[in-house]
């Protein structure tokens, strides 16, 4: 942890400029020589903390300076910030005399500048006094001098462990994703290699890959070749080129020839190639193939075989495992040689042997784990007996390619197992091994309790808010996030994951026990729980000063002066047990500050006092109404959290201000618009909810400013459509949000009578796949609407109460969830719902036609009017299929309903 802080401290002060010139070069000289000496001993410093108390003292308050440095730079680069977007200001408007009598004198006047200048000259100085101490009592620890220059890990691993189960959607996910996506990862064209025993599993997976719909929409030609394990070039290059052109001159038996055509026919197209049950052993066979299949840009190879060398040798950019057969034989041949006589012990052994076996050896091959297996005796043992220290080891181990470097971790081992302490080696070793910005990722976990189901994203958040995500050249910070969080998920220091039902991707989870008592120990002095009966005994001991993050899980709890260096607090009861305005005045270090359902109904003023926040979660506080303007001098403000505040009136007029804003969640609010200037937000990722008002107010934004709003990402919910007026609907289109896969459209407010004519002109996100509507007026849809809804999963049509027409909504292909609710005007469903003019054909039985080829879940709610549903047979068809997949029907409050007749021909499966 401290290496980490002692790197990023050092890269903020190469980057200060303008300071050097005020507070001194001289000094800032200095502070970074004596940091730089530091940390080339703390990788050495960091191991022996854990037995010498002394040594983590030590650290804890090279830490403190640390953390101190970063207050002084922190508020420098704001106060910078601030003063030129107020220049900005100042050139773009003719108010800027009374902009600047009215902001600038407040925080950022000429005298207030000369202060904090004269201020961070003084508290720099006071900090070398600091740091030199540090220095001379280094010397008394002896530590071993490292190079210093910790090479940074890959921020995503090549390898994905899927279960031996497939068939599910989201065991194909990750290949479908990579190969629609792949490209744009790598210079050269996509392969993925899925390894496992020649059999069903592989030929299973990579046939749903190539039937998912993605797949089909992005490639024009999908080439399937079945290799047979030897590689007969000419019988390969002749089988692809039948599939492109359907027919080889038989006189061509020249490998050169057929591969020259086969580059021809590929240049200008998008084609995916399957290879099934490859063997390769030369190398240059394949790279004459790979080079007349380059392709156009977004081509891909999916390729099967039973053999990880085969993959490698073909340039494999992502390899798929399913869990190799020659695992169990490795096992099976290794059960004898466990000494113990207990045939429970044994057993235990066994599948520890097994669990290691599975994590360890997923990225080698059998030659390769059968060389390194005499070295997994001694290491299984220094694992406590813990699966979860297993699964650690086995994670680290796979990341290690070469017999030196296994060779080297049981060095490490035997090395660290001469330390007595609480934790399994193979923990400390995967944590010493981390990336320094991933220790602090890993250790600021330690804030939760434990058992605490942590949402991912929010995790995210609060890292970002620390600023642990910094990268140089990287602006996306929450996907370096996501790669940060898989490595620590690839380490196993995470578990219990709840997936997406959509793709497949974590969105909660838990640390086991064992790794978030290490974090507790590595935060011991800086992490806090305050619970009901205080610090718990092991944190009793802590100087107050020191803590830097604290979560209250209890009543009437002041922190506000013991704890006056917090960077985090969260509180986690009913409310909060000090004076709001007395906590902003004294805690004004804090980064992150989460007041969620704490019964809060006024935020003070004062909270611009808290200059260094990034993350302010004020949620579920349902008796709060409004928030101060002040709130918008939050400079550095990156999440704004209103979830479930349903008091809440309006957002600060001044909003736009949080140019640093990349995440407001206000969705369950009751806001009743959107302040203007709301479009200057050019960084938010995450907006929940878009209000459409009345715009003749001078404060009101009107729909045109979503135009701006470029970068948002997930699900948006619109309200107020009602109010749009002719023209504004283009202006505000969202047919280039690539990155919105869920949208909620409510026409209400003061309406034209012409949603018919606002939804025909509204262009849908490309990507979307769940889609609301509330409160249409119209009566039918635009009739090109379903082809633009190819991607759809989830259908919700609520309370449109002149809606007759189902515009074919039968023809959606990859629709799985329909909800139909309030809906007065229906009387009768048919063949308008399935598709009355053209059929949905099935591509492996050409002749059946298939309405809601995927649906899964219909619920019809509250459909008073609604008497029947029927279907009249298509004369096109000689066989038709309805519903094939429907595994849920929910009907309720539908008192005239009579007839269902079409549900007869549901195929059950």
């Amino acid at each position: 942890m401290a290496e980490a802080l002692v790197s990023t401290t050092l890269e903020q002060i190469t980057n200060i400029g303008e300071m050097k010139l005020i507070v001194g070069a001289n000094e800032l000289q200095k502070l970074n020589e004596n940091l730089a000496g530091i940390r080339v001993l703390l990788e050495d410093a960091e191991k022996k903390q854990v037995v010498d108390r002394g040594v983590n003292e030590w650290l804890n308050k090279l830490q403190g300076i640390c953390y101190d440095i970063d207050d002084v730079l922190d508020e420098w680069n704001t106060t910078t910030a601030r003063k030129l977007q107020l220049k900005e200001v100042e050139n773009a408007s003719n108010l800027w005399r009374k902009v600047r009598s009215h902001v600038f004198s407040q925080s950022f006047g000429s005298k207030q500048v000369f202060l904090r200048q004269t201020s961070a000259l003084f508290r720099i100085k006071e900090i070398n006094k600091a740091l030199d101490q540090i220095v001379k009592e280094q010397h008394d620890f002896n530590f071993r001098s490292t190079m210093g220059t910790q090479v940074e890990q890959e921020v995503s691993s090549p390898v994905i462990y899927l279960p031996k189960v497939v068939g599910k959607d989201y065991d194909k996910t990750a290949v479908v994703n990579y190969l629609l996506n792949g490209s744009s990862q790598v210079s050269t064209i996509p392969i993925v290699s899925i390894v496992g025993m020649i059999g069903i599993e592989n030929t299973t997976l990579a046939q749903l890959v190539v039937n998912d719909d993605k797949v089909k929409d992005r490639f024009h030609n999908i080439i399937w070749v079945s290799v047979l394990k030897t590689f007969d070039e000419i019988m390969v290059a002749k089988a692809i080129l039948t599939y492109l052109k359907k027919d080889v001159a038989p006189n061509i038996d020249n490998l050169k020839n057929l591969l020259g055509e086969i580059r021809q026919w590929v240049e200008s197209k998008k084609f995916l190639l399957v290879l099934e049950d490859v063997w390769i052993e030369i190398p240059k066979t394949w790279e004459l193939f790979k080079h007349a299949l380059s392709g156009s840009q977004g081509s891909g190879i999916l390729v099967t075989t039973s053999t990880i060398k085969s993959a490698k040798i073909m340039g494999t950019t992502k390899m798929i495992l399913l869990g190799n057969e020659w695992q169990s034989s490795l096992l099976l041949s290794r059960q004898t040689q466990f000494p113990r006589s207990n045939s429970e012990d044994k057993k235990l052994d066994v599948e520890f042997w097994s669990l290691l076996c599975k994590v360890a050896f997923s990225t080698m091959t059998c030659d390769e784990s059968e060389h390194l297996s005499p070295l997994f005796e001694n290491m299984l043992g220094s694992c406590n007996g813990l699966p979860s220290a297993v699964m650690i080891l086995g994670s680290l181990l796979s990341l290690k390619t070469k017999s030196q470097e296994w060779e080297s971790v049981d060095r490490e081992l035997s090395e660290l197992e001469k330390i007595k302490n609480e934790f399994p080696t193979p923990l400390l070793l995967s944590y010493i091994e981390l990336p320094s910005k991933l220790k602090k990722c890993f250790s600021y976990c330690a804030i939760f309790p434990e058992d605490f189901v942590i949402n991912k994203d929010n995790l995210i958040r609060l890292w970002m808010a620390q600023g642990y995500l910094k990268v140089s050249g990287r602006a996306d910070l929450e996907l370096v996030g996501e790669e940060y969080f898989a490595i620590l998920a690839m380490r196993h220091f995470f578990h219990d994951f709840e997936r997406s039902v959509y793709d497949g991707s974590i969105m909660r989870c838990k640390m086991p026990h064992i790794v978030h008592d290490f974090a507790k120990f590595l935060m011991e002095k800086e992490c806090l729980n305050l619970i009901d009966d205080g610090p718990s005994k092991s944190q009793l001991e802590v100087p107050y000063v020191e803590a830097r993050h604290a979560m209250v899980l209890a009543d009437n709890i002041d922190v506000s002066y013991t704890y006056s260096k917090l960077r985090s607090l969260a509180v986690k009861n009913k409310k909060i047990g000090v004076d709001l305005s007395i906590l902003f005045d004294r805690l004004t270090c804090l980064r992150t500050l989460d007041l969620s359902d704490c019964s809060i109904k006024i935020i003070p003023r004062n909270i611009n006092k808290l200059m260094h926040l990034r993350y302010l979660n004020l949620s579920h506080n349902k008796k709060l109404e409004e928030l101060p303007e002040t709130v918008c001098e939050l400079y550095n403000l990156q999440t704004l959290d209103l979830r479930n505040c349903s008091g809440l009136q309006k957002l600060p007029n001044k909003i736009g201000n949080l140019v640093n804003l990349r995440h407001l969640m206000n969705h369950k609010t009751c806001i009743s618009y959107m302040p203007r200037g709301i479009e200057r937000l050019s960084c938010l990722q995450t907006l929940t909810k878009f209000v459409v008002s009345d715009s003749s107010s001078n404060e009101k934004g009107s729909f045109e400013c979503l135009a701006n709003l470029k970068q948002l990402k997930g699900f948006l919910s619109i309200t107020g459509l009602g109010y749009v007026r002719d023209g504004e609907i283009k202006k505000g289109e969202l047919a280039d949000y690539k990155n919105l896969y869920g949208l909620s459209l409510r026409f209400d407010g003061w309406t034209n009578d012409d949603d018919e004519g606002i939804f025909k002109t509204f262009d849908l996100p490309p990507n979307i796949e769940e889609l609301v509507i509330q409160c249409y007026t119209g009566k039918t849809m635009p009739s090109d609407w379903i082809d633009k809804l190819g991607k759809l999963r989830m259908l919700k049509l609520l309370s449109c109460f002149e809606f007759k027409d189902f515009s074919e909504l039968g023809k959606l292909s990859s629709l799985e969830s329909l909800i139909i609710c309030n809906m007065k005007s229906v009387k009768k469903v048919d063949n308008v719902l399935f598709g009355k003019d053209t059929d949905v054909t099935s591509s492996s039985t050409p002749n059946t036609s298939i309405a809601f080829p995927k649906l899964k879940y219909l619920k019809l709610w509250n459909m008073l009017a609604w008497e029947e549903l029927k279907w009249s047979r298509s004369s096109k068809s000689k066989s038709v299929k309805i519903m094939p997949c429907l595994r849920y029907l929910v009907i309720d409050s539908c008192p005239k309903l009579k007839s269902l007749s079409p549900l007869g021909e549901v195929e059950k499966s």
